[in-house]
C-alpha cells in the first residue's frame, strides 16, 4: 500500500501531491451521458475522481499503518491526507462552494469519502446532489465510480427518501424495459 502511494501514483508537477492531470484516468467510466465511443468522457472530471480516491486511499493507509503499529507512517499519511484535502478544495471547489464538476458522481465521492471541510459544507453538497438527482428524474447519473456509492452517500447524509425513490425509479425502468 505504501509503495503504491509513494511510488505508484504519478503526481502533478505543481507540488500539490494530487494526480498528474496529464495521466489518463478512467474516471467515472460509463457514465450514462458519456458518448458511446468514448466511455471515459462523462460528466465528471476524471482527475477529480482519481484525486477523491487518492485522498480516501491515503486515509486508509494511515489507518492501516496505525493498526500495524507504524506510528510514524500513520502520522505522515494522516498529514498527507490533510494536505491532499486542502489541495482538492483549491482545485475543485468553486467560490460558490460547488464542485467544479457539478455532477452526481462528484458529489457522491465527496460525500462518501468525507471530503467536505465541515458538516455545513457536507449538507450543502448533499442538497446539491439531491437537486441533480431530481433533474435526472431520480435516475442514476453515475458510472462505475459513483454508482456503488450513491445510495450510501444519500443515506449517510440524511437523504434516505431520495435513495428509496431512486431504487423505485430504477425498478420501474427495469420493468418497463421488459414490456415488448
Amino acid at each position: 500500500m505504501t509503495t503504491w502511494l509513494d511510488e505508484g501514483v504519478r503526481r502533478g508537477s505543481n507540488g500539490t501531491g494530487l494526480w498528474d492531470p496529464d495521466n489518463f484516468q478512467l474516471g467515472d467510466w460509463l457514465d450514462p451521458k458519456a458518448p458511446p465511443d468514448s466511455p471515459a468522457d462523462g460528466q465528471t472530471d476524471t482527475i477529480l475522481v482519481a484525486d477523491a480516491f487518492l485522498i480516501h486511499s491515503t486515509r486508509l493507509v494511515a489507518k492501516a499503518s496505525a493498526i500495524l503499529g507504524h506510528k510514524d507512517k500513520a502520522g505522515a499519511y494522516s498529514r498527507d491526507a490533510l494536505r491532499l484535502l486542502d489541495a482538492f478544495h483549491q482545485e475543485y471547489v468553486t467560490p460558490s462552494d460547488r464542485l467544479m464538476s457539478d455532477s452526481q458522481c462528484a458529489y457522491v465521492l465527496a460525500l462518501w469519502f468525507d471530503l467536505a471541510k465541515d458538516s455545513a459544507q457536507a449538507s450543502r453538497w448533499a442538497e446539491r446532489l439531491v437537486v441533480l438527482i431530481k433533474r435526472n428524474d431520480f435516475k442514476v447519473g453515475t458510472g462505475f465510480a459513483g454508482t456503488p456509492l450513491i445510495l450510501g452517500a444519500l443515506t449517510k447524509h440524511g437523504k434516505l427518501q431520495v435513495a428509496y425513490r431512486m431504487l423505485q425509479e430504477g425498478r420501474a425502468n427495469a420493468l418497463l424495459g421488459c414490456i415488448p
